[in-house]
């Protein structure tokens, strides 16, 4: 059956995402194939996937007064099991103080139980609204580094393909628990999809232009392109595959 190219839009704060891939039209019957082991090539499409979920997720919900915070010990740390519920009163106490001063508390976490015999400690973005000496009374097990939340052109990703990185045990082996997670009330930006947009032929002319930013903002004038560079061809069949990066013209960044 012939693929159609479908045209998918997240748009969230500031930012645009765009995804330009084919897609096959759904049969009227279909049977379900059997799962095959991902391939090196899928496993990173599949990480790089989370991350720009998670940067979707970051930019929708935090802006430059909100924290990404590092949560650490003094003296030996406990396991992984303790450090998460360590975590989990911290955030129940910091919503209760972040509660009476009428802020609604939102964080994206992830616990990082390092390689190579690395400390076990935990990444988080929280809402701001406290001095970074009052979230150090609230953790009260060690340390915090604590810095303003910085966006740029792309947003966050370079700290959400942080975020999502695999979790490794002591032994250095791949973890098995989820890499990030955020609050319930995080807006998770939903997509838009149109399969009508673009043709084969035209999306042939758009590959073309790789790197060319000014040419994709004439496609989207309301935006400037931040990344063109993701352009894919399945060696096989000739199919394109694009992921663009848009951000508001308007739109003023920290870096």
């Amino acid at each position: 059956m012939k693929a159609i190219y479908r045209e998918q839009r997240f748009e969230y704060a500031d930012y645009m995402e765009v995804a330009i891939y084919p897609v096959a039209p759904q049969p009227r019957a279909t049977v379900k194939p059997l799962r095959r082991p991902s391939t090196e090539t899928q496993i990173k499409l599949n990480q790089l996937n989370r991350a720009r979920e998670c940067n979707r997720v970051i930019c929708a919900n935090f802006d430059n007064k909100c924290y990404y915070i590092t949560l650490t010990y003094k003296g030996e740390a406990p396991s992984e099991e303790q450090v998460r519920k360590d975590v989990e009163s911290f955030l129940r106490k910091l919503k209760r103080v972040l509660k009476k001063k009428g802020i609604e508390l939102k964080w994206v976490k992830t616990i990082e139980t390092g390689s190579k015999g690395g400390r076990i400690h935990a990444h988080l973005v929280i809402t701001g609204g406290l001095s970074p000496f009052e979230l150090q009374q609230l953790w009260g097990r060690g340390l915090i580094d604590c810095r303003p939340l910085m966006f740029g052109v792309d947003g966050v990703f370079g700290l959400s393909k942080y975020f999502v990185k695999e979790l490794r045990n002591t032994a250095g082996e791949p973890g098995k628990k989820k890499a990030w997670s955020c609050s319930r009330n995080c807006v998770r930006p939903q997509p838009k999809c149109n399969d009508y947009k673009y043709s084969r032929k035209r999306v042939e002319t758009i590959a073309r232009e790789k790197g060319n930013a000014r040419f994709f903002e004439k496609l989207y004038p309301e935006y400037l392109c931040a990344d063109c560079e993701t352009i894919a061809e399945n060696p096989k069949n000739g199919l394109k595959f694009l992921h663009l990066i848009f951000y508001k013209a308007k739109a003023r960044f920290d870096l």
